[in-house]
């Protein structure tokens, strides 16, 4: 564990929502048994699973508290019912992190030393990919306002040899991912929750390290906290109209109107009405065929 002081160490509560997958979530915390940081509290929000993801944590991981849902909060709805519950319970940080991942044991004490080292800030850790453990994930993310997806992963597809080495420890960053990010209490008291509302399941970590950034927060991430992320886990829906999907409408549109800036505002909610429309037109075509009998659709042309 990298050098503390003999100050009281902080309390870290670990906030991970679930739906369904308990073979996922019993690995992660299998994982996380070996983490060397031990003033922590584990959170798992269960949004409504049918898999007994309850009744299993309670016999296997009993010390692991376990909220429950209804199926309808999705990520910042479990995110959120988590950080109130650690900000009861007195907690200094909140860790955010997925149940699909698994953690080196220093990541944690990493993280809570760099937090400390930089007070008023988040500092998330590097993800690499699981199926790759040399290849990177993300080292935090940034804004692209003149791309459809906004917000994109920086580094991604990397390998660490030739990345990590270029890059300054830690390395600022505008926004992070949910999963593995450590956020300290207070933030939450003076920023706010996820938005639920516009950012039910993706993005709404990004949001929320944009606006921590308004209200002064440094953004960093610890390049040797690392964590393995199964990137096969992940959505690859495209329906504009899901929750499900990177690509859902709300969060896109809700990040530009709170965080683009105004010299670029008209030209991109622009392009992203353009792209809107692109959208809604491919996704109807996709409705037709699969609705009219084959022999009333047009000919393709060749």
């Amino acid at each position: 564990m990298p050098h503390e002081s003999s100050q009281r160490m902080p309390r870290v509560a670990v906030v991970t929502p679930v739906f369904n997958k308990i073979a996922l979530t019993l690995r992660f915390l299998e994982s996380f048994t070996r983490v060397d940081y031990s003033p922590r509290t584990i959170i798992i929000v269960d949004d409504g699973s049918t898999d007994n993801t309850r009744e299993i944590l309670a016999e296997q991981f009993p010390e692991v508290i376990v909220l429950r849902g209804d199926g309808n909060l999705w990520w910042s709805g479990c995110t959120n019912r988590g950080v109130r519950r650690a900000l009861e319970m007195g907690h200094d940080y909140v860790l955010t992190i997925n149940n699909d991942v698994i953690v080196r044991p220093d990541f944690l004490s990493r993280l809570v030393a760099t937090a400390r080292a930089h007070p008023r800030s988040l500092v998330g850790a590097r993800i690499n990919f699981l199926e790759e453990p040399g290849k990177i994930w993300a080292v935090g993310a940034s804004a692209h306002w003149d791309t459809d997806l906004v917000m994109q992963c920086n580094c991604q597809g990397g390998q660490e040899d030739d990345i990590v080495p270029r890059l300054h420890d830690p390395s600022p960053v505008q926004a992070l991912t949910g999963c593995g990010a450590l956020i300290p209490a207070s933030c939450y008291r003076e920023v706010g929750f996820y938005d639920d509302r516009w950012f039910p399941q993706y993005h709404g970590d990004s949001e929320f390290a944009l606006r921590a950034a308004r209200h002064g927060y440094r953004i960093f991430v610890d390049l040797k906290a690392v964590v393995f992320n199964n990137s096969h886990n992940t959505s690859s829906e495209t329906n504009i109209f899901s929750r499900r999907s990177p690509w859902f409408w709300r969060p896109l549109l809700g990040l530009r109107l709170r965080h683009c800036p105004r010299r670029r505002m008209v030209g991109n909610l622009r392009a992203y009405g353009a792209w809107f429309f692109q959208q809604v037109r491919l996704q109807t075509r996709r409705a037709i065929k699969k609705i009219l009998p084959r022999w009333l659709l047009p000919a393709s042309s060749t």
